[in-house]
């Protein structure tokens, strides 16, 4: 908790950045090379993100390759029978429709992850590069420099009133690090693989919806009215929470400030990201308007919290004394750093990446129901193939016994042949013709 100050423990002559202000400085000139969306300008973190799509695009397709359904080495045997069979017949059916099965399946889990996967690749992918945020956050970070070096150029000044001003600083950066960390939020959740809008909100929806059309009337007010009204509520608000906490200790008069400054802002974040009316894009005059309202609105709250101390010294023990201004120079080049640079990499790369993890899963998921499904076939395959045996070993015999008829009749028609004689130049064994002959004669 930075925001609050007791500016009558600290020198007005310290100073804020020192020797920051090159590191602020380069952080400021990075973020303005970040500004741009077109891929042939010197956005650097759009290159990098180029690589790693077309990368993980690489990776999916692999993926892709890797699901192709393994069968045992008896669906030869089943396509060899199918592929030579003549005539139709029961066994014939059977192998056919065995086939079609395994046909349906691996056609159906090709689908299932092409669905579930390439489909909504596309779209993610769509999605992110179309996505403002990560445009707007350099941009907001850049305007956010500006401000705190002229912050920085003024505390140098002597003039009456600098804790004003010092806490207005604090609330501001307090209020960018809120307002960022809400569409941040917003953008990993809704760009993330496998998102589905809930049907239940925290919120209950009749009262959601019922907020939705206040908020939707007092639009049409007017961009100045509506923002002036929720200034106002706003204000009255953080006083009720500002005189409740007067009269408590100091742990529960912590807590009670920091829900005065942050749950009006975040309603109306959660309402914004769930209201029915309001399906817009961000653009250059959302990041605008917003940074002049956090502005304004930290300043009037600066403003109303010292004239409480002003009037009655007994508000000094909710604010929060510093000694110096590290903890407030750590918090602006963090803020500066992060939303300006590392965040609109970072969660670009966490929905890219979600996504590749997403498709490993359907990959899983699918090798698991084909492995499933293969040693649920695995004994009607082996039905089969020993049908097939059979059937070959049945009509093995029959053509035998057929080509001995054949030969009994022809020896029957000859006189004086010796029966091993004739069997050697017919090229038939002897013992199988003379037990089939004896069986004949027997008969």
């Amino acid at each position: 908790m930075q925001f609050l100050y007791n500016w009558y423990d600290i020198k007005m002559e310290s100073i804020f950045l020192g020797d920051s202000q090159t590191f602020l400085g380069t952080i400021a000139t990075l973020t303005i090379l970040c500004v741009f969306s077109e891929q042939d300008s010197s956005n650097f973190i759009v290159s990098v993100l180029k690589g790693i799509r077309e990368r993980i695009e690489k990776q999916i397709r692999q993926l892709k390759e890797n699901t192709s359904m393994e069968l045992p080495d008896s669906i030869q045997l089943l396509q060899y029978f199918l592929g030579n069979a003549n005539v139709e017949s029961e066994l014939n059916n059977k192998g056919v429709q065995i086939l079609r099965e395994i046909s349906v399946k691996e056609n159906e889990l090709k689908a299932q992850y092409t669905m579930n996967v390439e489909f909504k690749k596309d779209e993610l992918f769509e999605q992110i590069k179309k996505s403002e945020e990560q445009f707007l956050a350099p941009l907001y970070s850049f305007l956010f420099c500006l401000v705190i070096f002229v912050f920085d150029e003024l505390l140098r000044v002597h003039f009456v009133g600098k804790e004003w001003l010092v806490s207005g600083m604090a609330l501001f950066t307090f209020y960018s690090y809120l307002f960022w960390l809400i569409i941040w939020i917003k953008f990993f959740v809704i760009h993330r693989a496998g998102y589905k809008k809930r049907e239940k909100t925290f919120i209950p929806e009749r009262l959601m919806k019922r907020w939705n059309e206040i908020s939707l009337l007092v639009r049409h007010w007017g961009c100045s009215k509506s923002f002036t009204l929720r200034l106002a509520c706003f204000l009255l608000f953080f006083v009720v929470c500002f005189l409740l906490a007067a009269h408590c200790n100091s742990k529960i008069s912590m807590f009670i400030l920091v829900v005065g400054l942050s749950i009006p802002v975040l309603i109306k974040g959660y309402s914004r990201v769930n209201c029915f009316f309001d399906e817009e894009d961000y653009s250059h005059l959302f990041l605008v308007g917003h940074f002049v309202a956090i502005f304004i609105l930290s300043f009037l709250l600066a403003i109303v919290i010292h004239l409480f101390v002003d009037y009655d010294h007994s508000f000094k023990s909710l604010l929060i004394p510093y000694e110096n201004f590290l903890w407030m120079k750590y918090s602006v080049l963090c803020f500066a750093l992060l939303n300006g640079i590392v965040f609109p990499f970072l969660f670009p790369f966490l929905c890219y990446n979600s996504l590749y993890i997403h498709a490993k899963k359907t990959a899983r998921m699918t090798k698991r129901e084909q492995d499933e499904f293969v040693n649920s076939l695995t004994p009607r395959l082996k039905d089969f193939c020993e049908s097939i045996l059979s059937s070959k070993s049945a009509g093995s015999k029959e053509e035998e016994i057929s080509v001995f008829e054949r030969h009994y009749q022809e020896y029957t028609d000859l006189k004086g042949v010796k029966i091993v004689d004739f069997c050697r130049k017919k090229g038939i064994d002897v013992v199988a013709f003379r037990e089939y002959r004896r069986k004949r004669l027997n008969d």
